[in-house]
Order: C-alpha cells, then sequence, then structure tokens
C-alpha cells in the first residue's frame, strides 16, 4: 500500500533472524524474537486480552498450534513495533514463546494502520474499540476529516466529522468505568454525560457497578443520581456512597436485595418528598388488595415520580370492591389520585 506518511520507509525488508529476500508485494514471514519487539500498544484499537472474550480459547489454539497468521511489524522510535497481532503478541508472552511468525513491513504506521482496520471490516467491534480506533488516528496526525472519510467506513460508523469528536471525548472517561459502560452495553448517548468526570469519582462509580452487578438501565440511573446530589450538596462523590452505604458488604445470593436498597436509598435522597409521597400511594394501593399494581417509572429530568395505575383484569377492582365495599373503595382511590396531583 503506498503512504503519504513522512516516515514511510522505501520498501520491505527481511527480519535479521531469516533470509532477506523479499519480494516486492509482500515479505516473506520469518520468526521473530519476542525479546526484539516492543511491547508498544500505540496502533492497537482492538481490546487487550484481558477484555477479550475469546482469551483462554485463542491462549490454548496457540498452545496446541502455534501461531498460525503472523503478526505485523515495523520499524518504529521503540525499535520493532506491531502495526497487526497484539493479541497474538501477549498471548506468545504468557505462554513464554521466544518466537513469533512475523511479517516486517516497510510502510509507515499511518498507512499499516489502516491497512489492518480495513482488514477488520466488517467484525463487530464494541465503542472502546471504535474509540481507541479514532484516537489511535488522531494521534498519528490525521485531521478529524480524514478519519470521518477514510476510518469511520471501516468501522462501521457513520462518516461524521460531529460524529469523530465525540468518539474522541470519550477518552476522558476514567478507564475502569468506562470498561463497566461497555460491559454493559452502554451507547455513546449514554457515555458522554461522563466525559469531565474526575478520576476518582469514576473509580468510585465503577465500584459501584461491579459490586452491585446493575444492568444498564438501573446503571445508568444510579450512576446519574449519585452525581446529581454530590452536585448539589456540595459534597464529594466518596462521602455520599459512604452515607448511602452504597457499598455495604451483602451475604451470597443477596445481591438483588443489595441492588434494590441501593437504589431505594438514592432515590430517597434524591427526592425526600416525592419518595415520602409514593410510600403513602404504595400503602394506599395496598389497601385494595392485590388485584390493583402501581407501576413507578422515576426519570433524571422529571421534579417528581410519574405513577401509573394498572389493573390487570376488570374482575380487579370488582373483587376489591366487594371485599371492601363501594364506599371505602372511592375514598381510597380518591386519596391516591389526591397524592399523585400533589
Amino acid at each position: 500500500m503506498a503512504s503519504g506518511d513522512p516516515g514511510a520507509g522505501g520498501g520491505d525488508r527481511a527480519l535479521p533472524a531469516g533470509p532477506h529476500r523479499a519480494p516486492a508485494t509482500r515479505p516473506p514471514v520469518h520468526p521473530a524474537p519476542l525479546s526484539e519487539i516492543s511491547a508498544s500498544r500505540d496502533l492497537a484499537y482492538r481490546d487487550p486480552l484481558s477484555l477479550y472474550p475469546g482469551a483462554g480459547a485463542l491462549l490454548s489454539s496457540i498452545e496446541r498450534r502455534g501461531i498460525l497468521t503472523p503478526v505485523v511489524l515495523f520499524d518504529g522510535e521503540r525499535g520493532l513495533q506491531a502495526a497487526a497481532g497484539f493479541r497474538r503478541l501477549e498471548a506468545a508472552r504468557q505462554l513464554g514463546l521466544a518466537t513469533v511468525p512475523a511479517l516486517l513491513r516497510g510502510e509507515g504506521p499511518a498507512a499499516l494502520f489502516l491497512e489492518a482496520v480495513e482488514e477488520q471490516a466488517g467484525q463487530e467491534l464494541n465503542l472502546r474499540e471504535k474509540a481507541r480506533a479514532v484516537a489511535v488516528a488522531h494521534q498519528l496526525g490525521w485531521p478529524v476529516q480524514r478519519i470521518a472519510a477514510q476510518l469511520c467506513p471501516a468501522l462501521g460508523v457513520q462518516a461524521h466529522r460531529g460524529l469523530v469528536d465525540k468518539l474522541l471525548k470519550l477518552r476522558e472517561i476514567p478507564a475502569p468505568l468506562f470498561d463497566s459502560f461497555v460491559a454493559k452495553g452502554f451507547s455513546l448517548r449514554q457515555c458522554l454525560p461522563y466525559c469531565s468526570l474526575d478520576p476518582a469519582e469514576g473509580e468510585q462509580l465503577a465500584r459501584i457497578a461491579a459490586h452491585l452487578g446493575l444492568g444498564s438501565r438501573r446503571l445508568e440511573r444510579a450512576t446519574a443520581w449519585l452525581l446529581e446530589i454530590s452536585r448539589r450538596e456540595e459534597l464529594p462523590l466518596a462521602r455520599v456512597v459512604e452515607e448511602l452505604a452504597i457499598l455495604a458488604p451483602f451475604e451470597p445470593g443477596q445481591q438483588a436485595r443489595a441492588q434494590r436498597t441501593a437504589l431505594g436509598r438514592l432515590e430517597r435522597r434524591r427526592m425526600p418528598e416525592s419518595s415520602a409521597r409514593r410510600q403513602e400511594v404504595e400503602r394506599l394501593c395496598g389497601e385494595l388488595g392485590g388485584g390493583l399494581r402501581v407501576a413507578f417509572d422515576p426519570t433524571f429530568a422529571a421534579e417528581s415520580i410519574e405513577v401509573a395505575l394498572r389493573v390487570h383484569d376488570l374482575g380487579d377492582l370488582e373483587r376489591a370492591r366487594a371485599e371492601l365495599g363501594e364506599q371505602r373503595v372511592r375514598r381510597i382511590l380518591g386519596e391516591i389520585l389526591e397524592r399523585l396531583a400533589c
């Protein structure tokens, strides 16, 4: 591939460990000593082995059959550097291999990086990998317009400058928290509000996510509420977490209960008046028996809690009337509506 990089070389050469006659189009594969290959991940955009779901299978395969696809190397500022095959190199180091099959390329890093991304086009990438690829191109000196036009299509994202800017902004999210968000499948929109966090706050929120094992929607709700309380009360986030005992230990098998307890404490701290009203409405609905259900939908923007009354079938209300009496049912329903209107 031709390269417009200032650091592009004049052609391919062989590794010192092997013969050095190479075709102009594709260099031969040679065994490269791992000790001579830099551990730099400057051009890596795929997740490292520690975050890769298929790490175990990759290690097992290499242990049994060796590395079948050669890694791609180039002469860089740190000596021999990788342009592709970073996880294979990690696996080889973990397994204690002395050498890996490699291709030594003469092009510059920008051309090799784009080639690596294009060769992986069509493979599913998570948000962290997309953001990392855009960041690598930016570090290589690519303008935003070039990233949008050349890189984004290979990443499977819209070729738009605004989207590139947003992906670059994700670098500001503390890594532990971003990893938690990616693990829960957060979208770009869900991640952007956390770009200005202090690293200590990000680490604290990541601990909460790991401790409670919250799903995507509940994690988004909990983190937003914690930050809202911290900012409004002008208290350090760590103090709010401590006061609400969010990280309190729980018995095995009690995680779901711990989740409900933590979210309940957050809700009461965030909106004490609405929380008290909710408890009163629940008490009144309880007087109607088990047929009438109340679903609360706390939202980030709303000043109060939205409440929806759901009757599963027409007989529910009739049974309540029969058990409690018409006048009492009317009184309770009137009180519920009055509470909701407050």
